[in-house]
């Protein structure tokens, strides 16, 4: 069994950072693995658009987490806008389930998936899922229908433009599914046209293109 980490320590002025996004209260459970000096979440911290919550309080709005099995729709705002969206702020490499689960839900509070979108960030840029805390928040914010606040998000980092060039399409065919199975439908539609436009692409490319058959022989070998 692996030791629990510890909980993060705060300085005082990230302690009093409002949290509040155009109304959506943002929440983040810190388990104190990430550089502090490239940690988004931290970042947000400073900008008082999020605020901290300790381990042992549990969620009681949505809670984004990588081990969640129903994925975030427009249906979840309700819930959002009562009791605030929260997000894990982790090491890719060190998520386990068991270390997720720290963190609970109570009351209406629930686990969500976000759909597949591209990282920006400089550490995973491309990566499908491998989302800072900053992008998950702004993702979820744009599914729920709060733009204006999903773009505040992303406004103090260098790369957020990227982030919405890249994954606008798909933004825009998530946030209008009304629901989770709506959404899940679209999800599954858009990754089939990408793997069609891939393919497409691949077979575009002929590496032999203007060679002769007798040619073919010697181009293989090389």
């Amino acid at each position: 069994m692996e030791p629990e980490q510890p909980e993060a320590v705060l300085s005082g002025e990230e302690q009093k950072a409002s949290g509040d996004c155009d109304q959506i209260r943002l929440y983040m459970y810190d388990f104190g693995q990430c550089d502090v000096h490239r940690c988004t979440g931290r970042k947000l911290l400073r900008c008082g658009l999020l605020r901290t919550q300790r381990l042992n309080v549990p969620c009681h709005g949505v809670l984004l987490s990588p081990d969640a099995t129903r994925v975030l729709s427009a249906a979840d705002l309700p819930l959002v806008a009562k009791g605030g969206l929260a997000v894990i702020d982790c090491s890719w490499n060190q998520v386990e389930a068991p270390l997720l689960r720290r963190v609970r839900c109570r009351g209406p509070g629930q686990r969500r998936l976000l759909p597949s979108l591209q990282a920006t960030n400089p550490v995973n840029y491309g990566r499908g899922a491998r989302l800072t805390c900053a992008e998950a928040l702004a993702a979820a914010l744009y599914i729920l229908g709060q733009k204006t606040a999903a773009i505040r998000v992303l406004a103090p980092f260098r790369w957020g433009d990227a982030f919405w060039s890249v994954n606008q399409t798909a933004l825009d065919m998530y946030a209008s599914c009304a629901d989770a199975e709506s959404l899940v439908a679209a999800e599954a539609s858009w990754l089939a046209q990408l793997a069609q436009e891939h393919e497409q692409n691949k077979t575009q490319w002929d590496p032999f293109a203007g060679l002769d058959s007798s040619d073919s022989d010697e181009a293989e070998a090389c």
